[in-house]
C-alpha cells in the first residue's frame, strides 16, 4: 500500500480546510425547490453580528449540521439556512465603544451618520462568526446567508409590523414597562434576568397622622420611598382596622399619604403593611390604576434622581441616593431597623444592569390574541416537542403573560414605520416610507424616532429567511420547516414568539419539531462564563483537537432538555481517540489491499462464514437504533450506538475473528470484501457527527480501489452525498449471532475470571464445555481454534453433563454451561483476604454516602451538582460491594 496515500495518521489541520472547500466548490450544500424530493429545513438561531464562537455555538451548531447532514444522505433535499442577527443593544454599544476609541463621540453624529458607521464596521468585522462555523464543518447553503437588517429582512419586518398594528395589535401606551439606565432603552418582561444579590431590607417608620401611632414597612429599595403615594394594608388584617381612611406622613417629604385597602396585600408577609409607589413598581401600578393614586417619577431614565425626589436628592445616582436616605432616615428617627436580605433582583440580559421598573410611553403587542393559536398547536402535537417533558413549560409560561413592549431607544435597528402629520395629527404606518400626509398633503411628516427589538426580526426567522412576505417558490416547499433547535434559555424570548408569528402571518406553525437542550458546564459543573474565566476558546480547541473531536465528544454526551452537559479534556480526547481509532481500523484493512485494488458487487453477495453473517446482522441492528436515535434527536445515543458497534463488534471482535482469512491469499478477498463493505457503512454512519475523517478515508478507498459495484457514481463522489445505510433484511441472521455472542460471552467471562482472581492473561487456561444441544456444538466447533488466540485457553475438552469437574469453576457461556480450571500456583488465600478488606471498606464507604443522603440538611443546602455527585459514588459503591461479594463466594467456593 501507498503510505502517501493513507499515512499513519489523520492530519486534521492540513485535511480539514481541503475536504471543507471541495464540498463548497461542488456545492454539495445548496438546496432548491424539487418535486422529485422531499424537503428538509432548518434554521439557524442567529448568532449575533457581533459574536465570534463560543462552546454555546458549537453545542447548538453541531447536532444542527448532524441532523442536516443525515437527512441529505437520506435523499432529503436538505437546506440549512445560515444567517447573524442585527443585535441592536449590542451592536450599537461595540460602534459607540469603537468610535470612543477614535475620539469621536457618537452624539455629536447624526442618526444617519451613526448607522453608516454600523455598517461600515459590519462590513468590516461582521462576519467573523460565519467563517468560525465553517471551519466546524457547518453544512449550510451559504448562498442563502440572512441578516435580519438586509433589505428583505426589513421588508419582512416593516410588514408585520403594519399588519398587526392594522389588526389592532399592535399598540402605542404609557404603562409600567423595564428600563436599563445603562443602555437607556426599554425591555421586554423576558430580557430581564433575575439575579439573587444580597442586600438588606430596611424598616421604616411611617408616622400616622392625628396620632402617637407609627406604621412599620419593610423595602429593599428605600430611595423609592420618595415616590410614596399610599401604605396598602389587607381590608381583613384585624391589626390595622382601626388605621381604615386614616392617612400617614411620608418621611424626609411634606406630603401626606393615605392608607388604602387591597386584598393584594399579603398579611402573612413582613408586617402586613405595603408601601405604593406606582411609578416605580409593576404591582404597585395596578394597584395605584385600582385606587386611581398619583404616579410620581423619582427615578430618571439615566438613573439619576428627578426633581420630584426633592432638592436634597434631585440629581443623586439612584444608589448614592439609597445611602443618603438611610442616613437621614435614620438621623430623623424614621429607620426602625436593618435585616440581611437575599432577593432576586432583575438585571438587564444584555449589559448586566439592575433594571429599573418605570412608567414610558412605548408600543407593544398584544400577546393574548396570539399565544392561545400557538398553545393550541403544542397541545394538539402539531410541533412535536423533544424532549416531550419540556411541553409544560409553554403552559405555565403563558399563564403570566404580559403585552409585549417591541420600542427601543436606540438608532441602529428596524425604525419603527409610524408616522405621524404634524399639521393635521394624523398617524399611519407606512412599509414604504412617507414624505407627505395622506389626508392634509402636508410635508410636516414625523417619523417614530424608535426602533423595533431585536426579538420582533428574529420571531419572523423561520419565514422570513424563505423570502416572505413575497410568495416565493422557496416560502412554497420548504414551509413550515422542519426542525428546530434551540437553548432552553431561549425558549420564550424566540420559540415561541416564533409559533405565534408562524401562525399570525403565514397561517401555518414554523416548524414540526422543536428539540430543547440544556446548556454548557466546566468540568465542575458551572456554567461556562466569560466573566468566571472558565469558558474555554473553541478556536484553540479546534487548532488542538480538531473538528471531528470536538464534534463527536459534544455529541457522545448530548443534553437534552434540562440536562446540562460537562464540558472538559476528557470529552475532547474520547472524540480524538474515536478519530483515530476509525483511521487505524480502516489503515488496516487497506494495507491488506491488492495493489489493483478491490471489487465487489454487495448487491449480489451472500454471506457463507458465521462472522460475516453476523457482522452484518449486527449492522442491520445498527443502521435501525441510529435511525430511531437521530428520529427522536437523541445524539448522544447516536453517537453511542454508532460508536459501541465500530468499537466493539467491528473492532474488538469482528476483525480478530477474520485476521487467519486475511493472512491467507485464498481467503483474503472474501474477507476484505465484507470488511470493507462494513467499514464503508460504518464509515458513513459516522459521517453526520465526524464529517471529515470520515470523507478522507471515503476519498483514500476511492483512491485505494475500493469499489462496490452496488454503489452509484454519486456515492464514490463523496460521502456527504452517498445514500445513507440501509437495512437489508437478507442480513438478518439470528441464529449467527448466537453462535458468535456464546463465543464472545464466553471469552469475556473467561478474561473477567482472569481479572478477579489475579491470573496472568499470559498463562494459558484449560477450559471444558457442555453445549445445550448439537447445533450449538456445531456451530461452535469453527471456533475452538480462535479461542487459543483471543481467549487464551488450550485444552478445550467437551462434556456429556454439566456437572462441575474437580478443580473448575463455572464461566457464563449462554450455548451451555463452561468451566475452567484454576491453576494450581494461584493463591486462593491471599486473594480471598484482600477480596474481603476491600469489601468491607466498601460496604463502609456505602454506609457513610447513605447517611449522608438521608441527612436533610446536606440534601436541601449542598450544591445540586454535590448532591448528585454523591448520588452517582453511592450508586458505584453498591455495584461494587455486589461484585467484591459476588469474588468472595466464588473464591471460598474454589478454595473449599
Amino acid at each position: 500500500m501507498n503510505e502517501e496515500l493513507l499515512p499513519k495518521h489523520f492530519d486534521f489541520k492540513e485535511a480539514e480546510g481541503r475536504i471543507y472547500q471541495r464540498w463548497l466548490d461542488k456545492g454539495y450544500f445548496k438546496a432548491n425547490p424539487n418535486p422529485d424530493k422531499p424537503p428538509f429545513c432548518v434554521v439557524i438561531p442567529p448568532p449575533n453580528v457581533t459574536g465570534i464562537l463560543h462552546m454555546g455555538h458549537i453545542l447548538d451548531e453541531t447536532p444542527q449540521d448532524v441532523i442536516t447532514r443525515w437527512h441529505r444522505m437520506r435523499g432529503y433535499e436538505a437546506l440549512w439556512i445560515p444567517g447573524t442577527d442585527h443585535a441592536g443593544i449590542a451592536t450599537q454599544h461595540v460602534v459607540i465603544k469603537q468610535l470612543a476609541q477614535q475620539g469621536i463621540d457618537y452624539h455629536d453624529l447624526s442618526r444617519e451618520e451613526f448607522i453608516n458607521k454600523v455598517w461600515e464596521w459590519k462590513k468590516e468585522k461582521g462576519g467573523i462568526i460565519i467563517n468560525q462555523l465553517k471551519r466546524l464543518g457547518c453544512s449550510c447553503d451559504w448562498d442563502r446567508e440572512r441578516f435580519t437588517m438586509d433589505e428583505g429582512f426589513i421588508r419582512a419586518v416593516l410588514t408585520a409590523f403594519k399588519q398587526l398594528y392594522d389588526k389592532g395589535l399592535v399598540y402605542r401606551g404609557k404603562r409600567m414597562i423595564n428600563w436599563c439606565t445603562h443602555d437607556l432603552t426599554a425591555l421586554a418582561t423576558d430580557e430581564v434576568e433575575h439575579k439573587a444579590k444580597k442586600s438588606n431590607l430596611w424598616h421604616l417608620r411611617y408616622p400616622v397622622v392625628g396620632t402617637e401611632e407609627h406604621l412599620v414597612v419593610a423595602t429593599t429599595r428605600p430611595e423609592t420611598m420618595l415616590g410614596d403615594t399610599a401604605i396598602a394594608v389587607n381590608p381583613k388584617d384585624e391589626r390595622y382596622t382601626h388605621l381604615h381612611g386614616k392617612r400617614v406622613k411620608l418621611p424626609l417629604t411634606d406630603r401626606e399619604i393615605p392608607i388604602i385597602l387591597d386584598e393584594y396585600v399579603d398579611m402573612e408577609f413582613g408586617t402586613g403593611l405595603v408601601k405604593v409607589t406606582p411609578a416605580h413598581d409593576p404591582n404597585d401600578y395596578e394597584m395605584g390604576l385600582t385606587h386611581d393614586l398619583p404616579q410620581i417619577q423619582v427615578i430618571g431614565e439615566d438613573g439619576t434622581m428627578t426633581e420630584a425626589a426633592g432638592p436634597e436628592y434631585a440629581g443623586l445616582e439612584r444608589f448614592a441616593c439609597r445611602k443618603k436616605v438611610v442616613a437621614d432616615l435614620e438621623e430623623q428617627g424614621y429607620l426602625e431597623k436593618i435585616e440581611p436580605y437575599k432577593h432576586s433582583v432583575g438585571c438587564c440580559y444584555r449589559c448586566g444592569n439592575v433594571v429599573e421598573p418605570m412608567i414610558s410611553d412605548q408600543w407593544f403587542v398584544k400577546m393574548k390574541p396570539l399565544i392561545e393559536p400557538a398553545l393550541e398547536a403544542v397541545r394538539e402535537n402539531r410541533i412535536r416537542v423533544e424532549p416531550e417533558s419540556e411541553r409544560n413549560d409553554f403552559f405555565t409560561w403563558a399563564e403570566d403573560i404580559r403585552d409585549w413592549c417591541i420600542s427601543r431607544q436606540l438608532w441602529w435597528g428596524h425604525r419603527i414605520p409610524v408616522f405621524t402629520c404634524k399639521d393635521c395629527g394624523k398617524e399611519w404606518v407606512s412599509v414604504e416610507g412617507a414624505d407627505t400626509c395622506p389626508d392634509c398633503q402636508s410635508k410636516q411628516i414625523e417619523q417614530d424616532p424608535d426602533v423595533l427589538d431585536t426579538w420582533f426580526s428574529s420571531w419572523l426567522w423561520p419565514f422570513g429567511t424563505l423570502g416572505w412576505p413575497e410568495k416565493t417558490p422557496e416560502l412554497d416547499y420548504f414551509y413550515p420547516t422542519t426542525w428546530l433547535l434551540s437553548g432552553r434559555d431561549i425558549l420564550f424570548f424566540w420559540d415561541m414568539r416564533m409559533i405565534m408569528a408562524g401562525l399570525e402571518f403565514m397561517g401555518d406553525i414554523p416548524f414540526h419539531t422543536l428539540f430543547l437542550h440544556g446548556i454548557a458546564r466546566d468540568a465542575k459543573g458551572i456554567k461556562l462564563s466569560k466573566s468566571l474565566g472558565n469558558s474555554p476558546d473553541p478556536l484553540l480547541l479546534l487548532d488542538e483537537y480538531g473538528a471531528d473531536a470536538i464534534r463527536f465528544g459534544m455529541n457522545s454526551r448530548y443534553p437534552m432538555g434540562r440536562q446540562d452537559i460537562r464540558l472538559s479534556k476528557e470529552l475532547y480526547l474520547s472524540g480524538r481517540s474515536l478519530v483515530t481509532k476509525l483511521w487505524n481500523a480502516s489503515r488496516l484493512l487497506l494495507m491488506n489491499l491488492p495493489e489493483d485494488g478491490i471489487r465487489f458487487d454487495s448487491s449480489s453477495m451472500e454471506p457463507q462464514r458465521v462472522e460475516d453473517q453476523w457482522i452484518l446482522h449486527e449492522l442491520n441492528e445498527t443502521i435501525q437504533k441510529v435511525d430511531r436515535a437521530f428520529e427522536n434527536s437523541d445524539f448522544e445515543q447516536a453517537a453511542e450506538i454508532t460508536r459501541h458497534f465500530f468499537w466493539d463488534s467491528f473492532c474488538d471482535w469482528y476483525l480478530e475473528l477474520i485476521k487467519p482469512r486475511l493472512a491467507k491469499e485464498e481467503t483474503r478477498p472474501e474477507a476484505l470484501s465484507w470488511a470493507l463493505y462494513t467499514l464503508r457503512r460504518i464509515v458513513q454512519l459516522f459521517h453526520p457527527i465526524v464529517p471529515f475523517v470520515t470523507e478522507e478515508l471515503w476519498q483514500k478507498m476511492n483512491e485505494l480501489g475500493v469499489a462496490d459495484e452496488a454503489e452509484r457514481d454519486e456515492d464514490r463522489e463523496s460521502i456527504t452525498i452517498s445514500r445513507w445505510p440501509v437495512v437489508r433484511e437478507s442480513f438478518t441472521n439470528e441464529k449467527s449471532r448466537q453462535t458468535i455472542d456464546a463465543l464472545i460471552t464466553l471469552v469475556t467471562s473467561v478474561r473477567e475470571l482472569r481479572s478477579f482472581l489475579q491470573i496472568s492473561p499470559k498463562l494459558p487456561l484449560e477450559l471444558a464445555l457442555h453445549f445445550a444441544n448439537d447445533e450449538a456444538h456445531t456451530a461452535f466447533d469453527a471456533y475452538r481454534d480462535r479461542l487459543a488466540d483471543i481467549g487464551f485457553v488450550e485444552g478445550l475438552t467437551v462434556q456429556q453433563d454439566a456437572a462441575i469437574p474437580a478443580g473448575f469453576v463455572p464461566v457464563v457461556f449462554s450455548q451451555g454451561t463452561g468451566f475452567v480450571r484454576i491453576p494450581a500456583d494461584v493463591d486462593l488465600g491471599e486473594i480471598l483476604g484482600r477480596t474481603e478488606n476491600k469489601l468491607a471498606k466498601t460496604e463502609k464507604e456505602v454506609i457513610s454516602l447513605t447517611k449522608r443522603l438521608e441527612n436533610p440538611n446536606f440534601v436541601q443546602k449542598a450544591d445540586p451538582d454535590t448532591v448528585a455527585q454523591t448520588r452517582d459514588f453511592l450508586e458505584k459503591a453498591t455495584r461494587a460491594v455486589k461484585t467484591l461479594s459476588d469474588m468472595a463466594a466464588l473464591i471460598r467456593e474454589v478454595k473449599g
